[in-house]
């Protein structure tokens, strides 16, 4: 997949919606082969209005509201850091989760 991004000419940006840490291999990979990822939170994308007032809910249409808003306001977002480069939120990532559940009962 990043091979066929840099395919596309050096100025090529991608911009993918925060899912979790499900996005987090993929804008790795993308950093890794140095095209200019930004990952953000879905949340802004459905507030900027981008896109049509339909509630159309397909993978095309949400494709095309996520360019819009990357168009509309790409100098103002925030180059993606992979998670591995940041070691104490990289450690936090890895602790088992069952010491957050025992802090949560105390």
């Amino acid at each position: 997949m990043a091979l066929a991004i840099l395919a596309l000419g050096e100025d090529t940006k991608a911009l993918m919606e925060a899912a979790g840490w499900y996005h987090e291999p993929v804008a790795a990979m993308l950093h890794k082969y140095r095209i200019r990822v930004t990952v953000i939170n879905p949340l802004f994308i459905k507030q900027s209005g981008a896109g049509s007032i339909c509630k159309v809910k397909t993978d095309k249409a949400d494709a095309m509201k996520i360019a819009k808003y990357a168009l509309d306001n790409w100098v103002d977002l925030r180059e993606y850091t992979p998670i591995f480069s940041c070691p104490k939120i990289w450690m936090l990532s890895h602790l088992p989760s069952s010491i957050f559940s025992r802090a949560e009962s105390h």
